[in-house]
């Protein structure tokens, strides 16, 4: 398999082993379905064939604990070294674990692994769903949010993200908090490492136009942002929390960046 980008689909453990210790490096180890390794393009793949699990973060384990035992989308490259014909062991760096959506079946204009987290307000299930860029790997070229009732056998689209001036913006997370939906968007106008400018939107009850609430520089420390938006547990509140630990030179956006706080559109279908 050559180095480069790829989603692996359906993974289906067969043997875990668990990592005795967080700084030695003893992964997950999966065993992988025939169909499985034919989508990744593993050519003669031997019988007995496992792919060792390696998390390109600490972080990225817990959302990998999460998912043992499940069909699950993990997003990733190939170690350079990883794979030869005819080895019996193959190395994934691993980026991001996320669940794959099988309770209903995505529009025809999306591929279903464009589809990251759900969340239920008010007893609507809504999914937001990514495009591809230089910050995300996926298949489609359209991104935004999708909704379903609860019994519904095909999801929706609720709104799409219209680029303007060439940028490519995806959501990221969403809430609902005091009457109003909000999701955080994220272009790809940062420093690498996907950075880029974050802006968090809203939407009220029977609206149907999404309001600017806020437009910051995301990516430094994701760590830390993630542990924020965990323990704030509000969206909006958290945002306002990570802007105020953000650097000196990057908690004022420059002129430059400014710009980019509007040159999107969140349209409403």
């Amino acid at each position: 398999m050559k180095p480069g980008i790829y989603e692996l689909y359906k993974l289906s453990p067969l043997q875990v082993n668990k990592r005795t210790n967080p700084f030695i490096d003893d992964d997950y180890e999966f065993k992988l379905t025939k169909s499985t390794l034919s989508t990744l393009s593993f050519e003669d793949t031997p019988q007995n064939f496992k792919l060792i699990i390696k998390p390109s973060k600490n972080n990225v384990w817990p959302e990998l604990e999460s998912q043992i035992g499940k069909e699950t989308i993990i997003a990733g490259y190939v170690n350079k070294s990883g794979y030869s014909k005819g080895d019996k062991i193959g190395h994934f760096v691993v980026t991001n674990v996320r669940p794959l959506v099988l309770n209903r079946n995505v529009p025809t204009s999306i591929m279903p692994d464009q589809v990251d987290k759900t969340y239920t307000f008010n007893g609507v299930e809504y999914a937001i769903f990514q495009k591809g860029n230089m910050n995300i790997v996926r298949s489609g070229d359209i991104s935004g949010i999708l909704y379903a009732n609860k019994n519904d056998s095909i999801w929706k689209i609720f709104t799409h993200i219209k680029d303007l001036s060439g940028s490519s913006n995806n959501p990221y997370l969403m809430d609902y908090q005091n009457g109003k939906l909000y999701v955080m968007v994220v272009d790809t106008y940062g420093a690498g490492s996907g950075e880029g400018i974050g802006k968090l939107l809203s939407l009220a009850s029977g609206a149907n136009t999404w309001n600017l609430e806020s437009c910051f520089y995301y990516g430094w420390s994701q760590e830390r942002f993630n542990e924020i938006v965990s323990s704030t547990k509000n969206l909006p509140e958290a945002i306002k929390k990570y802007i105020t630990s953000l650097p000196q030179n990057l908690s004022t956006l420059s002129s430059d960046s400014k710009k980019h706080c509007s040159d999107f559109q969140l349209i409403q279908d």
